[in-house]
């Protein structure tokens, strides 16, 4: 795993990594060595001496297996794969790893950012906790779902749902350049970046410039002024503050993953030997069948073919579709 501010390239890890997922001033992710995938490490990047993991709290508990991560500035947070449940660590002073408990929070996706931590759920319903600055967390929209990507900084924050709508919330909300549909979404400081759906193109806002034309892009992440996606070559372009969209060759060729710190990029080489069988469990409850009644000629009409009755059906297929995608989709972007 390699990281780079200002574009030189430092080792980051000395353990060869699966997928790093990246915030703040850390990165974690799941060994390479580790042929389940579960167990996850985690390291500060060294760009500016910041306490997150190199403290005693800053090491993922020992016995936790995860199936979903998000790395905040100074804390992070993963989904147990056998319950569903969001398990945090690190700082806690806003409370943001101190996440909800209970059979209503059984989380597909976690993201952290800042000191706030965000996880999805069955229905693709999205639940904050953490500091509330710019009312990222109380201003959620209520009734939210189908969501399964939360992006995050500052006084904003933007859920992107299975149908590529995007909806943000927050005192900060961004001008969004199109409706998309979108792909993947990324939150900076001041600017909002999204991948198109249709074409694989960038779409970029006003707060950061010099977003690299074409079609072909895949992943996608924001720090503090940049953005980073890779191009149809596997090779990592960056554009903003710290980086330039003609740069392409900031890593080299055959890149397998990209995530982004708040002061640069770390990205995992394809030629890297890695186990990519992480862990794919649904943790969302499946609903009981309800028995289908034998019709009686002398009873009342069946209520399921009333018009309340068939929206009522319909509402549930689609809370269903929603929460099976949201499973499907959420894992491999993890974030």
């Amino acid at each position: 795993t390699r990281c780079s501010r200002d574009w030189s390239s430092d080792v980051c890890s000395s353990d060869l990594i699966a997928i790093v997922v990246c915030g703040g001033w850390g990165c974690c992710g799941w060994p390479a060595s580790n042929t389940s995938g579960s167990a996850v490490e985690c390291w500060r990047v060294d760009f500016q001496a910041q306490p997150f993991l190199t403290q005693t709290d800053g090491v993922p508990p020992s016995n936790n297996s995860f199936i979903g991560l998000g790395v905040g500035k100074w804390h992070a947070c993963g989904i147990n794969q056998g319950t569903g449940q969001a398990v945090c660590w690190g700082k806690d002073k806003f409370n943001q790893a101190d996440p909800p408990t209970g059979t209503n929070y059984t989380f597909t996706a976690v993201w952290a950012t800042g000191a706030r931590s965000f996880g999805i759920d069955c229905k693709g319903g999205v639940t904050g906790w953490g500091i509330d600055r710019g009312g990222v967390i109380s201003m959620i929209p209520a009734g939210l779902s189908g969501v399964w990507q939360v992006s995050s900084f500052g006084n904003r924050a933007c859920g992107l749902r299975v149908n590529g709508s995007v909806e943000c919330w927050g005192n900060d909300v961004p001008t969004l350049p199109s409706a998309g549909p979108y792909s993947l979404i990324a939150v900076g400081q001041s600017h909002f970046c999204g991948l198109r759906s249709n074409d694989s193109a960038i779409e970029c806002d006003s707060g950061v410039s010099g977003a690299p034309t074409g079609t072909g892009y895949s992943q996608l992440c924001s720090g503090i002024g940049y953005a980073c996606a890779l191009n149809n070559a596997s090779v990592a372009v960056c554009w903003g503050t710290y980086g330039d969209a003609t740069d392409t060759n900031i890593f080299g060729p055959a890149i397998r993953w990209l995530s982004c710190t708040n002061q640069g990029p770390c990205v995992v080489h394809a030629s890297d030997p890695y186990s990519t069988a992480l862990p794919q469990i649904d943790v969302c409850p499946t609903p009981t069948p309800t028995p289908t009644p034998t019709p009686n000629p002398s009873s009342s009409p069946d209520p399921s073919s009333s018009p309340a009755g068939v929206l009522s059906q319909t509402s549930s297929m689609i809370i269903l579709i929603i929460a099976l995608l949201s499973v499907a989709l959420s894992f491999p972007f993890l974030m």
